[in-house]
This record gives structure tokens, C-alpha cells and sequence, in this order.
């Protein structure tokens, strides 16, 4: 354990207590979308999954689990199908794990190819169950409780998403 480079491990634990406090046990946070330190950014999130793997936890990976489950699901179905799998494999995991669960590649989720589903509403859900801790590339308006992923010309944008009941951080906030 240690040998963190940005992140605080005491702070990561105060976050997790916090959230593990509340009804929706989720800390959702928000990469700017047009960072210019990929590198830092990809370290950053490498030392977080690191500390809830150390601490209990698991890493889940929701593009590949979206593409396991999207495989034998009709597409006119697909976002509908996608949303109820995910809930139950999140449940089986509140049972499996006994820390938080890092979920990566969150933001696939908002895709049309997965049904344009509204990932964030899907991780709140599931974090009724488990502490979830993720990273999404997100414009953040904190006034009004309020981010949205993407530009309006994306065919995966998804503006106006309410944050309101979960734990909502800047990337900056995480680190030292």
C-alpha cells in the first residue's frame, strides 16, 4: 500500500465514509472533457482504482460488460435490457465485494450503439447497493446541480443530467 503519486488516500477514505453515509452511495467525479493532461488524468484514475482494489474493493469495467450482455440482445430492446442486466450484476456484486467499486468507461453507457442510456441514473440506482466511485469526462454546473456529457453535435450528448443526491467532486478536488 501507499506510493501514491496524486491522489490522498486519507481523503479517498473520508469520501467513500461520506458516501457510504447516504442513500445513494455514489461519488461521481467529473474529468473536464477537454482536459489537456491525458497523462496526468489516466495516472490519476489508475491510483484511484488502485486504492479501492487495496481497500476491499473492485474495478468494473461497464463497456465490457455492456458489450457481454449487449451480444444477445435484440436492439430494439437493447438500452431497456442493458439498464435491468446492469442493476442485477451490480446487485450480485453488493453480496460478492466488501469495498467500493470503481467504475470505468461509465460514459459508454450515453452511446446510441447502447441505447443512449442515462449511465449516471444507472449508477445511482445500483449505488442504493454498493459504494460506487467513477470518472466521467462531464461539464459541471454547480450552482445548479447539474452536468451534461458531451457537445450538443454528438449523437451521445446527454445534457442536463440532475446530480443533486450524490457526492459530485472536480478530478481536482481527489488530488494532492
Amino acid at each position: 500500500m501507499g506510493g501514491y503519486k496524486y491522489i490522498n488516500p486519507k481523503k479517498m477514505e473520508e469520501f467513500v465514509d461520506d458516501i457510504k453515509k447516504a442513500h445513494y452511495q455514489m461519488l461521481l467525479i467529473v474529468e473536464p472533457p477537454d482536459s489537456q493532461d491525458r497523462e496526468k488524468l489516466r495516472v490519476v484514475k489508475n491510483e484511484i482504482k488502485r486504492w479501492v482494489v487495496e481497500n476491499g474493493g473492485e474495478t468494473i469495467d461497464l463497456e465490457e460488460l455492456a458489450i457481454d450482455i449487449s451480444a444477445n440482445i435484440d436492439k430494439e430492446l437493447l438500452g431497456e435490457t442493458l439498464v435491468e442486466e446492469i442493476k442485477v450484476y451490480f446487485h450480485r456484486k453488493s453480496v460478492e465485494i466488501s469495498g467500493p467499486a470503481y467504475v470505468e468507461n461509465a460514459d459508454i453507457l450515453f452511446a446510441p450503439d447502447f441505447g443512449s442510456v442515462n449511465a449516471i441514473h444507472l449508477l445511482k440506482y445500483a449505488s442504493r447497493e454498493i459504494p460506487i466511485i467513477t470518472v466521467i469526462p462531464l461539464e459541471f454546473n454547480v450552482s445548479r446541480k447539474r452536468v451534461t456529457y458531451g457537445k450538443p453535435e454528438d449523437e451521445d450528448y446527454y445534457p442536463d443530467i440532475d446530480v443533486d443526491e450524490i457526492v459530485v467532486m472536480s478530478i481536482q478536488e481527489v488530488i494532492l
